[in-house]
């Protein structure tokens, strides 16, 4: 089945805007008044966050931040960030009636668009696309191959992200399931964990989303020195 990731696609919107070199882990954003309106269309957080840094826009989960981070960059690259991922594709796990999501690919991008894919608004993804991209950032910037099947050695995968990125966000990440983060339930004693919560309004059977009806999200991997589980 399928459903819209919300803030756990954050994490692949920053490491783009960190890979092409505009952005560090200390940029600026400014996400005051606590909504930010593009193309007739509101964002809001759930507080004024005033200025952020671009790892604090993450840890929070500043939509307006991630917003306004992904709209300096071109739609078509947020598109192709988060196809590399494994978005938009079946992962080939070889079970019946895989889903393939949705990953639109515009010719022409309305500004809205562009902001609300940024958090994950306007996709659509498998719990298993989700896991594996999550599994991307455990491996360090490496998409693998994922089956049902016991494999004899570990597969190879190819890098789709870069590893100085990669170990950027994973920090982050790790923050957002410390007190200060959006995530604090997901903190095991011993373990170091790495993840991101979603909240994501469900859709309403007359159109558009309902104000009353939300979906809660967490995908995440551990242990972060060395990672064995993606969920």
């Amino acid at each position: 089945d399928v459903f819209e990731p919300g803030s756990t696609v954050k994490p692949f919107t920053m490491s783009l805007a960190l890979a092409t070199g505009a952005f560090t882990p200390d940029s600026l954003v400014e996400t005051s008044p606590g909504y930010y309106r593009v193309g007739g269309w509101t964002i809001h957080d759930i507080k004024d966050y005033g200025i952020l840094t671009l790892s604090r826009v993450l840890i929070k989960s500043s939509n307006i931040g991630t917003a306004k981070i992904a709209m300096e960059m071109a739609p078509e690259e947020l598109y192709r960030a988060f196809h590399d991922i494994g978005f938009g594709q079946i992962t080939g796990v070889e079970l019946p009636g895989e889903q393939a999501g949705m990953l639109p690919n515009r010719r022409r991008w309305r500004a809205s668009e562009h902001a609300a894919m940024a958090y994950g608004y306007g996709v659509a993804v498998t719990p298993l696309q989700l896991a594996r991209a999550y599994g991307v950032l455990a491996e360090g910037g490496v998409l693998l191959p994922i089956s049902i099947r016991k494999r004899q050695k570990p597969p190879s995968g190819h890098r789709v992200l870069p590893a100085d990125v990669v170990t950027n966000i994973n920090a982050m990440l790790e923050q957002v399931v410390s007190p200060e983060g959006t995530a604090q339930l997901a903190n095991i004693p011993a373990y170091r964990v790495a993840g991101k919560t979603g909240t994501v309004r469900k859709l309403s059977s007359e159109g558009g989303y309902r104000d009353d009806a939300y979906q809660a999200l967490f995908a995440g991997f551990a242990p972060v020195s060395d990672p064995r589980f993606v969920l």
